[in-house]
């Protein structure tokens, strides 16, 4: 099961595409270039339910953006200034297909 995946608890056992198929995927991504004030995020999941949570890549200072789902596929961040280079990562959390 996928209990026993994250527990790691059975190691006789081999898990399924379908298992996991409502298993939560988090990608990272780091933004900011010092000239651009909107940043597409293309993290793939084929879904617009996803968490994003936003932080400062050097301090890991939590940070709040605005933010739109713009498609199944991507989100677009847009801050009220322009971040310098790497300045913010994103971690956008979602079920693929869901």
């Amino acid at each position: 099961t996928v209990t026993e995946a994250d527990e790691r608890t059975n190691t006789s056992k081999a898990l399924t595409a379908a298992a996991l198929a409502n298993t939560p995927i988090s990608k990272d991504f780091t933004f900011g270039d010092g000239s651009a004030s909107s940043f597409v995020l293309t993290h793939s999941l084929n879904t617009r339910k996803v968490q994003v949570t936003f932080y400062d890549a050097t301090t890991y200072e939590e940070w709040s953006f605005g933010f739109s789902r713009s498609s199944v596929n991507a989100i677009t961040v847009t801050p009220a200034f322009v971040p310098t280079s790497g300045q913010f990562v994103a971690i956008i959390t979602g079920r693929p297909n869901s």
